[in-house]
């Protein structure tokens, strides 16, 4: 990305609004279940659940949309979804995990 006219493509830019929209539901459904777990003593099974399965589900699907309509990343892009896959990994790991423990 040293070269000023190498700039992320429509795609990167849509796959990091379609990232950061995720994490944030992500984080809602978290607050949500574990707000009704403190009010009723019991979480909702289905926001756990979907804390879980959701992102992955959208972060796989932003992926194999990003590899189907751009082909591999290169330049501006590789360096862009480079870091998004950090952030998609963290995303499914912490689901996980906080999945299995609510």
């Amino acid at each position: 990305m040293t070269d000023p006219e190498d700039k992320p493509s429509f795609l990167a830019r849509l796959a990091i609004v379609a990232t950061i929209g995720a994490v944030a539901f992500q984080i809602f459904l978290g607050i949500v279940s574990i707000w009704m777990k403190m009010k009723d003593g019991k979480a909702p099974s289905e926001a756990a659940l979907l804390v879980g399965i959701f992102p992955t589900l959208s972060h796989f699907g932003v992926a194999g949309l990003c590899y189907l309509f751009g082909g591999k990343p290169a330049g501006a892009n590789a360096v862009i979804f480079s870091r998004l896959y950090r952030v998609w990994a963290v995303s499914i790991i912490v689901g996980a995990i906080y999945s299995f423990l609510i």
